[in-house]
């Protein structure tokens, strides 16, 4: 074992780490940083490198994320199932958090988390087994680095567990944190790859850009007279650093920053960045992080999308290196779609070749390497041409991504709106001359985004009246969508509304086509010579929308845009730049809800000012990162946006894992929750990403239709207002994490409630006593803890209503012995059991009312049940003239005929017995299922019988009030016997 891997212990590399995680400022970090590296050692530097860096480690691709490591970490520890199981795998989840975290641990990070879980668990420094050689946190960094390659090597859960095996005894918490850093290649040291890199050479970073290699950045560079400047050049296979755009805020600063004219125009894609090195027939595929994704788009000129870009180059090709964006085709559409579809597009074209129901296209827009030789020295116009010369279009498959030319300002304002009317990102403008610079930013590419150009601020709220059909790949469907304002000008009775603006960008397929379903049947062609009456539109405008729909059948939607311009195309006298859809606003209708003309009247007043100052979305002196020239006047600064606080926000789902379905279909809006707990998440946030993981869907405001459930601990204006409009069901959050410790949805009740809707309510009186407990679901102790609460004492009955007022209660209501019954209980502690006793046992059911089951088709008081002639017809029931006091007559069944022999019985002890079951019934009996004196019912049909009577108490109107007992002859015996 050399000197290096005995003499850097991994204890002192931790503490470095810490050192560097705390400091603040640059040069301090890197003044710690430097001491990393020491001598020029190529084996040193590369081991620093790969646990420092590891996000850059490509060569070792290790397949383990938090979830996988909280479980092994569990299993290791021998914790499974405890609570500190539980804050490891759902270690985002400030639900699962306490007090142990509150200290050091942010329910943010993973390594943090683990942290406060080993060190209760795990001594800092502690000789380990005899003979060992080594203590607790005695490993070097070349053991830890030779164990994490393992773990790459490692093909199996069993084979990863052993290495976190290996480190459970030899690490002391800290090291485990960092080694958790290191595995998740995630080190939040607030310093850049950069800062390392120069304390090892000064090129460093040049030769990473070019072969994404820390092995060639340790090896090739440990002598620092060595330069390899002349040498940087691409290589067939070695994924690098790809050149970067640069953003613009301001669209006048283009022409200049641009100083080459003209210059390019091209769309911006929203794919994902890949390079595609071809050597032969065989193909690599790497994203700009150098990730292989050659598996997903294949390694052969006959796979997957490999094949078509082998078709689409001529013969002449031997090898290349392509620059380009892979994006997601669906092909019933035609249409391109976002980022988030290409890995599923990438696997489904895996599976099904072109039957699939969306493909990969890969959009090339760059050579870099042709036939041996570098091209980064060549201007982009040459690439452009020899690219041109050597690839054929195959659309739908492999694509050259066209440009345009422009020169001024106006060109790239005419390219945007066409970007945003084509549904695009935005667009990207080259410099055709500049060389091609790997990792570089610097400003020979740029990028316009509607969303970077600085806006009004505000949303506007128009009402939907018109759809454009698209061209292209977005024709045959309506793509772009005119919106108007309401005309509350005239009086007449038929309300107006005045075209505006059109928009084509910011919305979602799925988003459109919900409005498109909605209003089903109810598009009309547009007829610009015979206009309907409800629309006003210029004449002369060459805006003229291919369909339009009624705003009866419409919706809000909002609109965020750039500024509001003249325009003599729309009938407001003035339209949006830049307009891009923003939601539907489905908390809103169109009367009250969209903006009317006096209202966009009084905005333009109020913004004149700052409209004149500024043009195409550009402010004067500044946009681009400083590089606008510089004026003397005072920058006046914009009108603040109005901030949202984090508790009305919607929760950023980004690492959101879904865990099952137990929310699957069910539309959940959190308005807030209790007081969050130490480690800080907003409650409402953390509801919001409990109903994401089960499965649900959350949205900001409630959905009349589709909305199931409203959550909130807080009375707010809000919730006040949702309590007026009386629809929606406003729930404790309670429900939802009883809903997630149950794993089931639990049916609501009236302890969860904070407002139930008339129908929520009308079903808990049929199901539920006054007090909320159900009468067929089980509660548990805390939760029946909760209903005795609600149900007042006697003695303060008493108290409030007077002891004469309270007799007179007790009379009314208890005609057959429920007043002897009410006194006994009240001052039989005052007398002696002897007196008392005898007539105890004779009157034990004395407050029975009982309706003997000895009747094949149940026998129910007339006007009991709601719709009690639908049963009636269906043989279920038979509907009586009778009272409580009807006498028992014969049974029809036979099974039935021993319970005739406790009508006396009940009677004997103070009880009365029906022959129909009605209001007054306080307890049905039935035969008790399997009894030796009863052979011909069997347990089954007993049940069967119960569940019977239990259908019909739900159409009992009065059975909160109310609440007959189901019991079996068994109970009647052991009442008595009992006495």
């Amino acid at each position: 074992m050399s000197e290096f891997e005995t003499s850097v212990p991994f204890s002192t590399l931790s503490k470095t780490l810490d050192r560097i995680q705390r400091t603040s400022g640059h040069r301090a970090k890197r003044d710690i940083a430097a001491t990393l590296m020491g001598d020029r050692n190529a084996q040193r530097a590369l081991v620093m490198m790969r646990l420092v860096l590891p996000h850059l480690d490509h060569e070792r691709v290790l397949g383990v994320k938090e979830k996988m490591l909280a479980k092994m970490y569990a299993e290791v520890l021998g914790i499974e199932g405890t609570p500190d199981a539980a804050r490891l795998a759902d270690w985002r989840n400030p639900l699962n958090q306490n007090a142990s975290t509150a200290t050091g641990a942010n329910h943010h990070d993973f390594p943090q988390t683990l942290f406060s879980v080993v060190r209760d668990r795990i001594l800092s420094s502690v000789p380990m087994s005899s003979g060992s050689g080594r203590s607790r946190g005695g490993l070097t960094v070349a053991d830890v680095d030779a164990k994490i390659s393992e773990l790459a090597a490692a093909d199996n859960y069993i084979d990863r567990k052993a290495v976190i095996s290996y480190f459970i005894n030899r690490l002391t918490p800290t090291e485990h944190k960092w080694l958790a850093r290191i595995i998740l290649k995630d080190m939040k040291l607030g310093i850049t790859e950069k800062t390392l890199f120069d304390t090892w050479h000064p090129e460093a970073q040049d030769l990473y850009n070019i072969t994404s290699s820390l092995t060639r950045v340790a090896n090739d560079l440990s002598d620092l007279s060595v330069s390899l400047i002349s040498s940087s050049k691409v290589s067939l296979n070695f994924p690098f650093k790809p050149m970067l755009s640069k953003m613009v805020k301001s669209l006048e600063s283009v022409p200049r920053l641009m100083k080459t004219k003209p210059f390019w125009i091209e769309a911006k894609l929203d794919g994902e960045r890949l390079q595609l090195h071809k050597s032969g027939g065989n193909y690599k595929w790497f994203s700009r992080n150098a990730k292989d994704y050659t598996h997903l788009y294949g390694s052969y000129k006959d796979e997957k999308i490999a094949q078509y870009v082998h078709s689409a180059m001529i013969p002449q090709v031997e090898s290349c290196v392509l620059d380009g964006e892979m994006m997601s085709l669906n092909s019933a559409t035609g249409l391109f779609e976002s980022f988030g579809a290409l890995k599923t597009a990438a696997n489904l074209f895996g599976q099904h070749g072109d039957a699939a129901s969306s493909k990969p296209v890969f959009m090339v827009f760059d050579l870099l390497f042709y036939n041996g030789k570098s091209l980064l020295d060549s201007p982009l116009k040459d690439r452009y041409k020899l690219l041109s010369s050597v690839l054929r279009d195959q659309p739908g498959k492999i694509e050259l991504l066209k440009h345009v030319e422009g020169t001024t300002t106006e060109d790239v304002v005419r390219a945007l709106d066409a970007s945003m009317i084509n549904h695009e990102e935005g667009i990207v403008i080259k410099n055709p001359e500049a060389f091609y610079l790997m990792n570089d930013r610097g400003g020979d590419w740029l990028k316009v985004k509607p969303d970077y150009i600085d806006s009004l601020g505000d949303d506007i709220d128009l009402v939907l009246v018109g759809g454009f059909y698209g061209t292209g790949r977005r024709g045959g469907k309506l793509s772009h969508f005119m919106c108007a304002v309401v005309d509350d000008s005239s009086d007449s009775a038929e309300r107006r509304y005045i075209t505006f603006c059109k928009f084509g960008s910011g919305y979602t397929l799925s988003q459109i086509d919900e409005i498109a379903h909605e209003a089903s049947g109810h598009w009309q062609p547009f007829d610009p010579r015979s206009p309907p009456s409800w629309l006003i539109h210029p004449p002369q405008s060459k805006e003229k929308p291919d369909m339009i729909l009624h705003p009866r059948y419409s919706r809000v939607v909002s609109v965020k845009a750039a500024e509001v311009v003249e325009s003599t195309q729309y009938a407001a006298g003035f339209t949006l730049r830049f307009p891009r859809f923003v939601n539907v606003r489905l908390d809103k209708s169109i009367e009250g809800g969209a903006l009317t003309r006096s209202g966009l009247d009084e905005y333009i007043m109020r913004n004149k000012g700052r409209m004149q100052s500024r043009r195409f979305g550009g402010v004067e002196g500044g946009g681009d990162g400083g590089e606008d020239v510089k004026t003397n006047k005072r920058n006046v600064p914009a009108r603040s946006i109005a901030m949202v606080a984090a508790e009305y926000q919607a929760v950023k789902i980004e690492g959101t894992v879904k865990v099952d379905d137990l929310m699957s279909g069910v539309e959940v809006c959190v308005i807030n929750g209790s007081v969050a707990g130490p480690t800080g998440e907003c409650m409402k946030h953390a509801l919001e990403r409990e109903v994401i993981k089960h499965g649900g869907t959350c949205v900001q405001n409630p959905r009349a239709d589709k909305t199931g459930y409203v959550i909130a601990d807080k009375s707010i204006l809000k919730v006040s207002n949702l309590i007026k409009e009386g629809v929606f069901n406003i729930v404790k959050s309670k429900w939802l994490l009883d809903c997630v410790t149950a794993n089931k949805l639990i049916p609501l009740q009236p302890r969860y409630m904070v407002y139930a809707s008339e129908k929520t309510v009308a079903m808990f009186k049929r199901v539920n006593d006054k007090y909320g407990d159900s009468f067929t679901l089980d509660v548990s102790v805390a939760d029946l803890k909760e209903i005795i609460k609600s149900v007042p004492p006697v003695s303060a009955s008493l108290k409030r209503k007077g002891e004469e007022n309270e007799l007179k209660v007790i009379r009314r209501k208890n005609k057959h012995g429920k007043l002897v019954a009410a006194i006994e209980q009240r001052y039989a502690p005052y007398l002696l059991d002897s007196d008392v006793s005898s007539s105890n046992e004779r009157r034990i059911l004395r407050n029975l009312c009982v309706y003997l089951d000895v009747y094949d088709v149940i026998r129910v008081a007339k006007g009991m049940l709601e719709r009690e002639r639908e049963l009636e017809t269906d043989g279920k029931i038979v509907v009586v003239d009778g009272t409580k006091d009807s006498k028992l007559q014969g049974g029809d069944t036979e099974g039935y005929k021993s319970l005739h022999s406790l009508d006396p019985i009940i009677k004997l002890h103070g009880g009365q017995v029906a022959s129909v079951f009605g209001s007054w019934t306080t307890h049905v009996v039935l035969a008790a299922g399997g009894e030796e004196d009863i052979p011909l019912i069997s347990v089954q049909e007993q049940q069967q019988r119960e569940d019977e009577f239990l259908q019909l108490l739900l159409r009992y109107p009065h059975r909160h009030t109310h609440r007959p007992n189901i019991v079996t002859s068994r109970w009647i015996k052991d009442q008595i016997e009992s006495a």
